[in-house]
């Protein structure tokens, strides 16, 4: 399974095949965010490098100006939906890092934060917000795989495969959004 940098070049590779038929679309951004988020430190802001995807390709700007995209890989036992009910720990990973792209997203001037996710020996996943995925619903028409919704305080969030999310929607839909 890819790790780390590997699982967001893979990512960046199947969100441009996804928008463009190319492979060249999206790309890690600079230190996985890491320099957005060291200028921000100094009050600096700095443009389409918050997150860990960004475009290379000015064709995917659309993607990238609606979607705050967070990679996570790895994570064998760290990464349990049951802990959003019934975790011992203070937060579950997954809120840990929604609040970390969400402060990101605010800071990136995006609509939304979506995290795309993988467990070790599993497949791939995306967390997005509840009320992006019903206007997503209100586009694209129901959405007919298997999905969980989550609670957890005033936040909702849905989590589906995925490869589903993008036989689903449509890069037209993302267009059309913004």
């Amino acid at each position: 399974m890819a790790k780390g940098s590997a699982s967001e070049r893979e990512t960046s590779n199947e969100l441009s095949l996804w928008w463009d038929d190319r492979k060249d679309v999206f790309w890690r951004t600079a230190g996985s965010g890491g320099r957005a988020t060291m200028r921000a430190k100094k009050k600096k802001l700095t443009a389409y490098e918050y997150g860990d995807i960004t475009f290379t390709d000015p064709v995917g700007k659309p993607l990238i100006n609606l979607l705050l995209i967070e990679n996570k890989s790895g994570y064998k036992n760290d990464i349990d939906l049951l802990d959003f009910l019934d975790s011992k720990k203070k937060e579950p990973i997954l809120l840990k890092w929604w609040r970390k792209s969400e402060e990101e997203k605010r800071l990136a001037n995006r609509y939304y934060s979506v995290i795309i996710f993988r467990r070790t020996r599993h497949r791939k996943c995306i967390f997005l917000p509840y009320d992006f995925f019903n206007l997503l619903e209100a586009w694209c028409g129901k959405y007919k795989r298997d999905i969980i919704d989550l609670h957890y305080g005033a936040d909702s969030w849905t989590v589906v495969m995925f490869n589903h999310f993008l036989e689903w929607v449509t890069p037209e839909t993302i267009r059309a959004l913004l």
